[in-house]
């Protein structure tokens, strides 16, 4: 059994793109370059496939209930788009994105309010990834609150996927247990409660899977 256990404050950065979207190359190239100098504050990175511009991005058709979900959670119209504990980030250059990002990071990570700690207990065998999502709730878990369980692949490639050119992707959402929809959540201080769940794999899904789980309100969507 593999185990993650979140503690403290971890941000959780969501990225829309799209194979067909010119934009989307240097934008995603500036958020990688990001991920990989960062050294002292803990981010979930999940990129997500709308079908725009094209809806024949495989990426968007190989998941395209939970990408559609996702997508119209935040009433997104274009790519690149990128969300941080579930607040936009606006950006139209790849500079203007890197400073924004850092300081919306920087904002994130600055708040002491930590709702619960996750624990992510994963077993891998016979083409599924199962186990439990255990969460100890530190204070009141607001109302309307939804546990979202989203298992990412690290790298991606696949040749000739749209015509932007980019042809290698990372911390790709694969699925969403249940669903994109999560599970409702109700937890008092101190209150713990444990989650099972269950995916199955393609046997294509080689590049490094994990299982993530976040918290998010249901009135404004922040995740805490």
């Amino acid at each position: 059994e593999l185990t993650r256990d979140y503690e403290g404050r971890v941000l959780v950065v969501e990225h829309f793109s799209n194979t067909n979207c010119d934009p989307c190359v240097e934008m995603e190239e500036m958020y990688e370059s990001m991920l990989a100098a960062n050294d002292s504050i803990e981010i979930i990175s999940i990129g997500y496939h709308p079908p725009f511009p094209s809806p024949n991005d495989p990426l968007y058709l190989a998941a395209q209930e939970e990408n559609d979900d996702r997508t119209g959670h935040y009433n997104i119209l274009a790519t690149p788009a990128f969300h941080i504990d579930g607040a936009f980030v606006f950006a139209l250059s790849p500079s203007q994105l890197e400073t924004n990002l850092n300081a919306k990071i920087i904002e994130r990570s600055a708040v002491s309010d930590v709702y619960a700690n996750i624990d992510v207990g994963i077993e891998s065998s016979f083409g599924q990834m199962h186990g439990n999502i255990r969460i100890k709730a530190l204070q009141d878990i607001p109302a309307n609150a939804k546990l979202r369980i989203v298992l990412v692949e690290h790298d991606v490639h696949i040749d000739s996927p749209g015509t932007n050119g980019v042809t290698h992707f990372k911390d790709i959402m694969r699925d969403m247990y249940p669903s994109a929809g999560g599970i409702d959540l109700t937890l008092s201080a101190n209150e713990s409660q444990i989650i099972p769940f269950n995916m199955d794999i393609q046997a294509n899904w080689t590049g490094g899977l994990r299982v993530v789980a976040f918290i998010q309100t249901g009135d404004d969507g922040e995740i805490i």
